[in-house]
């Protein structure tokens, strides 16, 4: 039976984590996870926040190890890896680059779950990046790390169609239980000596921009199109945004609503509509319907409650840039 690490942070990763730990038969079990280290809260540090794989782990002591180094390629954290026994490393989403030091200690490698059909997005937002291109299908890629970003063999792969108004974070949670269904199969694959696993054709290669605070903010100039395809990929961070009387304002779109085509409004206009209880907003060819709405500084006001707190200023009823 293998031993195995498994190397990430996020809640959609504790179904991979679910699946290794119930594992009653080869290839392997989970022994522990990795995971960034505890964050304190507050200004002294009074709270402290655990990422969502570490409280998975820590409610399951002491059959499960979980270790948080502030560097997984320290000589120290590799020195307790050595003692550790590993036969293989598994890393979902854990953020940091391994050492060459690194990839050597476990006996059979480290394998990366990446969600999207690779070379295709490689980099830190792959589903973002296939939501912004309009891509009707990604996948999840099982792949031996190298120290190359992204660029190892592939041991298995599997495509998985994108929903028409599926945002990135549900799509994000639905690769990564997919890839929950594959996990014993590509530890399988990595530990056979005799498998020839599929190079990646690297001339064919994309890359996936990091994401931005800015990149939420909305240009209601943009097509119907666009404002759709950045509603979904954007979600839940940056998420959207715009201002309105100089404050910042996020904007939570209805999911019925995000592009009309008719449109009599200005861009960045707005008026609210009874019937869908939305605040309608102009775009370039269309409109956009919010639902919820949050002024800095505020709580979050629904529709109506903004279209009043609008009518109380002494400003046009418009998002725009606040003057400089």
């Amino acid at each position: 039976m293998l031993r195995i690490l498994l190397m990430g942070g996020a809640e959609y990763v504790v179904p991979v984590a679910e699946k290794l730990l119930n594992l009653n038969h080869p290839p392997g079990h989970l022994v522990g996870v990795v995971c960034p280290p505890t964050q304190r809260l507050g200004k002294r540090g009074a709270g402290k926040n655990d990422s969502a794989l570490a409280i998975w782990a820590k409610s399951r002591l002491p059959s499960i190890l979980c270790l948080q180094p502030e560097n997984p390629s320290s000589p120290e954290f590799i020195q307790v890896l050595s003692g550790f026994n590993c036969d293989m490393v598994i890393t979902a989403a854990y953020g940091q680059i391994l050492s060459e030091e690194f990839l050597k200690v476990p006996t059979y490698g480290v394998l990366n779950i990446h969600p999207s059909l690779l070379p295709k997005y490689r980099g830190a937002t792959p589903v973002p990046g296939a939501i912004l291109a309009g891509d009707t299908e990604t996948g999840v890629s099982f792949v031996k790390t190298v120290r190359e970003l992204d660029a190892g063999d592939i041991v298995l792969q599997q495509s998985v169609s994108i929903l028409p108004n599926e945002k990135a974070d549900e799509l994000l949670t639905r690769l990564f239980y997919r890839s929950s269904l594959l996990v014993a199969q590509a530890c399988a694959l990595m530990a056979e000596t005799t498998v020839h696993f599929m190079p990646q054709e690297h001339q064919l290669a994309s890359y996936s921009k990091k994401l931005n605070k800015t990149d939420g903010l909305v240009d209601f100039n943009e097509s119907a199109y666009l404002h759709h395809l950045k509603f979904r990929a954007y979600a839940p961070w940056p998420g959207r945004y715009s201002y309105f009387d100089g404050k910042r304002v996020r904007l939570s779109y209805q999911e019925s609503g995000v592009c009309v085509p008719k449109n009599t409004l200005s861009p960045g206009g707005f008026i609210y509509d009874k019937q869908s209880k939305a605040l309608v907003v102009g775009i370039k060819g269309g409109i956009i319907q919010l639902d919820f709405l949050t002024v800095e500084g505020k709580k979050t006001m629904t529709a109506r409650e903004f279209w009043h707190y609008a009518n109380q200023r002494d400003t046009p009823l418009i998002f725009a840039l606040p003057k400089v």
